[in-house]
């Protein structure tokens, strides 16, 4: 039960906050994994008594999982699975491929040693996460990435990446599972590598096929859902 699991040592605001992450950890959890399907109706009630909690922290966890763009909640307060079609996730990619390739060249031509160091301190835990664990997966692969292209100053475009990121990031998480996560993690340090040799134009072409090698399986795990 998370009420059990945050009640002792804590209270007021903070554990109330901590149990509301938590709550969204569960949720998210269960989206990225297709236990809670693009669609699907999410009953407060239902999922209180699952996680063991109050539908307090279940309200304030759906409205941080509807800023990230993963639940459609309604002003008479019901919740779903926010679900992208074909089209819309196509259009992310190619966003994505617009965007990222530019950055990651500013932020080559600008990042510090310590830009490296944060970046570089992400890549074990992405490669030693628990197995199964593809809601950690999704959340540090997204911040790796962030974490590459912040040294370029562009906070504003950097914010629209991550919100890209996070929004898609069911879809990788289920076409991760299909086809393993080990070319993913050689490619991530492959990328840093460009950072250390400050090489902007290796880098940005290297990011560019990291997405292109991804977007046809990513793809068809979206047709496969429907």
């Amino acid at each position: 039960m998370l009420d059990e699991q945050f009640a002792r040592g804590k209270s007021g605001e903070t554990t109330r906050a901590t149990l509301s992450n938590s709550v969204a950890d569960a949720i998210r959890n269960q989206i990225l994994t297709g236990v809670l399907r693009d669609g699907e109706p999410i009953k407060q009630d239902d999922l209180a008594e699952e996680l063991g909690v109050s539908r307090i922290p279940v309200r304030e966890a759906l409205r941080q999982l509807s800023a990230e763009g993963l639940i459609d909640l309604t002003p008479h307060r019901s919740a779903s699975v926010k679900g992208l079609s074909q089209a819309e996730l196509l259009e992310r990619i190619e966003l994505r491929l617009w965007i990222e390739p530019k950055i990651i060249k500013i932020a080559i031509e600008n990042c510090t040693a310590s830009d490296i160091e944060r970046a570089e301190a992400i890549l074990p835990e992405y490669q030693n996460c628990a197995k199964g664990d593809w809601a950690a997966r999704a959340s540090i692969n997204c911040r790796f990435h962030i974490a590459l292209y912040q040294p370029s100053g562009r906070t504003s475009t950097v914010a629209l990446i991550e919100k890209l990121m996070r929004e898609t990031s069911r879809y990788r998480v289920r076409m991760l599972r299909k086809n393993g996560f080990e070319k993913a993690a050689a490619e991530h340090a492959e990328l840093l590598e460009q950072f250390r040799r400050r090489d902007p134009a290796s880098g940005a072409a290297l990011l560019k096929q990291h997405i292109l090698r991804w977007q046809p399986a990513l793809l068809s795990t979206r047709r496969g859902e429907q």
